[in-house]
């Protein structure tokens, strides 16, 4: 991952269903996300982190919350997030987490494109 950028659109009290919607670039190796990360009593920002050993197989991309700061009540994020990649991984799952439980999961396969020299 070269870079990353996550925005909350909209945040507030309250339990809405966790959603993930993926995008792939490959013309520019940009994964666009909008999602909703809820369920957590942890208030704060929202962060992205990665893992992965080689870029041309399964890469983890994770939504967190940056504040361990309880909240008076169960929250909702609602987000935007890029991330650009150095080369196109193999595939990408995005998952939302807290560090109290993993709240919700969404894989999407990538194309890759093999060129052979016909010499």
């Amino acid at each position: 991952m070269t870079a990353r950028e996550i925005s909350i659109v909209n945040q507030g009290c309250g339990d809405k269903q966790n959603t993930v919607s993926s995008d792939y670039d490959a013309s520019a190796n940009q994964l666009h996300i909008d999602g909703t990360l809820s369920g957590t009593q942890l208030c704060g920002g929202l962060d992205i982190t990665y893992a992965g050993s080689n870029p041309e197989d399964r890469i983890i991309v994770e939504i967190i919350i940056t504040e361990s700061e309880a909240c008076d009540c169960t929250r909702y994020y609602d987000y935007e997030a890029t991330v650009t990649f150095r080369e196109t991984p193999g595939v990408v799952a995005v998952a939302h987490s807290a560090p109290e439980e993993v709240l919700d999961m969404q894989a999407i396969v990538l194309d890759e494109e093999t060129t052979v020299d016909s010499a």
